[in-house]
This record gives structure tokens, C-alpha cells and sequence, in this order.
């Protein structure tokens, strides 16, 4: 059997976790082999599109969504230009992997909490501190879905959501909306699952933690957003 490709394994966790995000919003996105899509604009936080291939075209993301202003599109492989049609790049960022086992067993109780009460992550959303109600409640109890969190004094500091799911075999776990220590999430995560690859994007002093903690770069990321019409 053929050892697994990271960044296939990032890219379609990614396109997984937006596609379960907008569902719980009351979205119905699609997806094909080239893109996943919704024709709706989406929830905060959520790109209108994913690529899922390197050589997916503009036609084929911008063909299927609404790309009024604002929309957004997750360039898995920072391989489009869309400045032609009115779209500018919003951020570059970087796909990261760490492969199974690559923290050990720990006997010890975890200090992270999973968060399933709907006060309690509400508390975890403002640690989070991003914007409001861009994370639906319904997370808490959906399938393959972990909210993990350490409290301090104050509340919540470190913190983040695995989503675990198998991708051509092989394991997986999506870490996405990390706040706080970034390596002590990460290694919560990989002794929850320590069959699954831990994947997921960072830039800035996340990407910097990240590689500290054993994960690897493995692609770039670029995401472009709609600018407004020009008069």
C-alpha cells in the first residue's frame, strides 16, 4: 500500500471540515473530484470554495459560487490567479502535517477538558476570540468532532477543535480554530489519536510553533477574497 501524501490529507480534511461547518449552518455545499463549492454564500470564516487539485481553473471555482464581494476562495495549492476577474489575495499560509506516533504515551490526566455544554463553549468561543456565531453549537455534538480546552484561572487558555475522519484509509485529524499553546494542543491531539495523522494550516508565530512541535511544511496556501466593484 502507498504511504499516504500529507498535503492530499490536509487539503481534503480541510474541504471535510468546511463542508460539516456549513451543514450545521444549514448549508448544502457540493463537491466533485476538482472542487468542493457552495453556491451560497457562507458562514463566516468558511471560503465559498476549495480546490482539491493543482491544476483546478478559475472556471471551475468561479463558475460555481456566488463571488459577490466578500466571497472567498481556499487556493489549496496556490496555483490560481484570479486577478483578472476582480480578486485579490487575502493571505498566504502554509499546509502542516505530523504523522502518527509522534507523541508518546503519557500516563497522566490530560489537562484538557472536551467542551460538549452549550455555556461552556460559549465561555470557549470568546477564548477563542473569534467572531461571533461564526462556530455553530452543533459542533459540540457532531460526529468526529472534539472541542478541547484547558481552563486557567481566568477561563480558558489554550484550546481547539479536532475533527477525525479517514481519508483514502488512512487516519486523520484536522486541527482547526487553535488558540494559546499551540504545541500542547497539538500533543493533546495526537494522544487522542495517536493512529491519525494531525494535519492542518499556520502562518506567523503559529507556523513557528508548529514546526517546533514536529510537524511538518508541506505546501502553500493562498486565499483570495472578492474586492468590491470598481465604479
Amino acid at each position: 500500500m502507498a504511504a499516504p501524501d500529507p498535503l492530499t490529507l490536509a487539503v481534503r480534511e480541510h474541504a471535510a471540515w468546511c463542508d460539516l461547518v456549513c451543514r450545521l449552518h444549514r448549508f448544502a455545499p457540493e463537491g466533485d473530484a476538482r472542487v468542493w463549492w457552495s453556491a451560497r454564500r457562507t458562514p463566516d470564516l468558511c471560503p465559498d470554495a476549495v480546490t482539491l487539485v493543482p491544476d483546478a481553473s478559475a472556471l471551475d471555482v468561479l463558475g460555481r459560487i456566488n463571488d459577490s464581494f466578500g466571497a472567498s476562495v481556499s487556493d489549496s495549492f496556490a496555483t490560481l490567479d484570479l486577478t483578472d476577474q476582480g480578486w485579490t489575495v487575502l493571505s498566504d499560509a502554509t499546509w502542516i502535517a505530523r504523522p502518527p506516533g509522534s507523541v508518546g504515551a503519557d500516563e497522566t490526566a490530560s489537562p484538557f477538558a472536551v467542551v460538549r455544554e452549550k455555556f461552556v463553549f460559549a465561555a470557549w468561543c470568546r477564548a477563542w476570540g473569534g467572531q461571533a456565531d461564526a462556530l455553530p453549537t452543533g459542533l459540540r455534538r457532531a460526529s468526529g468532532v472534539t472541542v478541547l480546552g484547558r481552563e486557567g484561572d481566568g477561563g480558558f487558555v489554550d484550546g481547539g477543535i479536532v475533527h477525525r475522519t479517514e481519508i483514502g484509509g488512512t487516519a486523520v485529524a484536522g486541527l482547526w480554530n487553535v488558540f494559546g499553546a499551540w504545541a500542547a494542543v497539538a500533543d493533546a491531539v495526537s494522544r487522542r489519536h495517536p493512529e491519525a495523522w494531525v494535519v492542518s494550516w499556520e502562518r506567523g508565530a503559529g507556523l513557528d510553533a508548529a514546526i517546533a512541535a514536529g510537524f511538518g511544511a508541506i505546501g502553500p496556501l493562498r486565499v483570495w477574497t472578492r474586492e468590491p466593484a470598481r465604479p
